[in-house]
């Protein structure tokens, strides 16, 4: 081998040299370009040029400003009209004046940098911002972590963020939402009749404050979900309602959704303009295999309602595989937990109930006549109830009742008359702690009712005569067994009677124990000619 071929040095170097420059210069266009080009804008180009991995995009390098009096609703809306599939748009400090609704479109993020990130919809009635973040028939959206400030809570048909046209799968979270005359968050069906867009599957609103103070519109609602079909329970899965603060003032709902399957309203704490405030703090309405937990209500006329048919669901439907658990409820005036309607499968568990006033029911179940619906498979067990008119009251209306009802270790205190009053076969009053009604301890009407082990402690503290523990209309074949009825020495009770039987054949009483009562233990009324004493 020639080793002179090898040993020039300025071979190797010429090479290495263009090679250098090359870099140097390629490095130097990089920073051209980026100069240029800021990477928010280059991944804007890209993406309009072909797919790229998701981007974030700072609207203030879109041509917003950010100062509260510039319109920045156009330059947003085309940033929204440009983006890719799991892009994202993020708001930075600002005050964002919107003159016309944001759009997202599906599989895209919208957030801020928390309260100081603003949205300001033009304060004026004639404005074309009735919903300042509209999800129109998207899919997939994320809103999270942004202030959106209406205003002007007069303004009627306004609703901060607002899901339409079969969105689904969309989380709102984080948001700090205010003024907003008719909802804060709203979810529905832009058609007026079938056939309905559907949808508004999986849900979530979750962690926001909702300040509805100075709302004047009537049906004005914090949080409502209300989707359309063909048949009930449409949202599948259904909503996640959770850990979200509503002011409710004197809007007529705080939360209120309807036509779920598998919804989930828990955590949340919700507050009412007073005694007179809002219909219901919470409101579910035709729903299925559905838990309503751990929330927290002060004030308005109802606690929490769950409500038959409302808004276009077919004649027929009912609530059933109904949980309420572990929810405070304060001073709510006409009830605690209301149902208007009948359903099948109510389970109502450690709640605790408290009303200052006199008036209304702790918990109240009213029998459907529209809807001919009884109350069945119905449990209400472990609650504390404290105040109202009456505890529990489950009455009979046109000839519908709570069938095999079973209420057990509930404890209630200081109602202004009853503590427990229920209509329907086959009940069940179990080992309940009744303290100091106003009147009665508790009134069964329906045949082979069962009152066993319950405890009645110095009621009729106003003294009205004829009053007993427990009263019986129509109880024939019932068994009335281990019950205590106790005036206490001195005691503020005035029980004339242990137990009242009206109209009552075949009843079976054993092992009670009636201390102190002022007539007697056992008193018979109009009793029936076929079951003579």
């Amino acid at each position: 081998m020639d080793i002179k071929k090898f040993s020039n040095p300025q071979k190797f170097l010429l090479p290495l040299v263009v090679c250098l420059i090359l870099l140097v210069l390629a490095s130097l266009l990089g920073d051209y370009v980026s100069s240029r080009f800021p990477l928010s804008k280059q991944a804007l180009v890209e993406g309009l040029l072909g797919s790229h991995p998701p981007s974030v995009f700072n609207v203030k390098d879109f041509g917003t400003v950010g100062d509260g009096i510039t319109n920045d609703a156009p330059a947003i809306n085309t940033l929204l009209s440009s983006i890719s599939a799991g892009d994202s748009i993020y708001f930075p400090n600002g005050r964002y004046r919107l003159g016309q609704n944001l759009f997202p479109p599906s599989d895209s993020t919208v957030f801020g940098e928390s309260d100081a990130a603003v949205l300001l919809p033009d304060a004026d009635a004639s404005a074309p911002v009735n919903h300042p973040i509209w999800i129109k028939g998207k899919n997939n959206v994320v809103v999270h972590d942004l202030q959106i400030d209406c205003q002007d809570p007069t303004i009627a048909a306004r609703a901060a963020v607002m899901l339409t046209d079969g969105s689904s799968f969309v989380t709102i979270q984080n948001m700090y939402i205010r003024r907003c005359g008719q909802y804060a968050i709203g979810a529905g069906d832009n058609q007026k009749s079938p056939p309905y867009f559907g949808g508004l599957h999986g849900i979530q609103i979750l962690n926001n404050r909702i300040d509805m103070t100075g709302v004047t519109y009537p049906t004005a609602i914090g949080i409502e979900v209300l989707p359309k079909g063909s048949g009930p329970y449409n949202s599948n899965p259904g909503i996640i309602v959770a850990d979200n603060s509503v002011i409710a003032d004197a809007a007529s709902n705080g939360i209120k959704v309807n036509n779920q399957s598998g919804a989930r309203i828990t955590g949340n704490y919700v507050t009412s303009r007073g005694v007179s405030g809002s219909v219901s703090a919470i409101n579910l309405g035709t729903s299925e295999n559905s838990v309503i937990s751990g929330n927290t209500v002060i004030g308005g006329i109802s606690g929490i309602v769950v409500s038959g048919a409302i808004g276009n669901v077919p004649n027929g439907a009912r609530n059933h595989n109904i949980i309420l658990n572990d929810n405070i409820i304060n001073n709510s005036s006409y009830a605690g937990i209301w149902s208007p309607d009948g359903f099948d499968g109510l389970t109502i568990h450690q709640n605790a109930i408290l009303s200052s006033g006199t008036g209304g029911s702790g918990i109240r179940l009213n029998p459907a006549s529209s809807n001919g619906h009884n109350f069945t498979n119905l449990i209400i067990d472990l609650n504390s109830i404290k105040g109202f008119a009456l505890g529990i009251y489950i009455p009979e209306i046109a000839g519908l009742n709570a069938p095999g009802a079973i209420i057990r270790q509930n404890a209630i205190t200081s109602p202004y008359a009853l503590a427990i009053q229920a209509s329907g076969p086959d009940i069940q009053v179990l080992q309940n702690n009744i303290i100091k009604t106003g009147t009665s301890g508790l009134q069964i009407t329906g045949t082979r009712a069962t009152a066993s082990n319950n405890s009645i402690t110095d009621s009729n503290t106003r003294g009205v005569a004829g009053q007993a523990g427990l009263i019986f209309l129509s109880g024939d074949n019932s068994l009335i067994n281990g019950n205590v009825v106790l005036n206490s020495v001195d005691g503020p009770g005035k029980m004339d009677w242990g137990v009242v039987l009206n109209k009552t054949c075949n009843e079976n009483l054993t092992g009670n124990s009636f201390i102190n009562m002022r007539q007697g233990e056992v008193r018979h009324l109009n009793q029936p000619a076929e079951c003579p004493l």
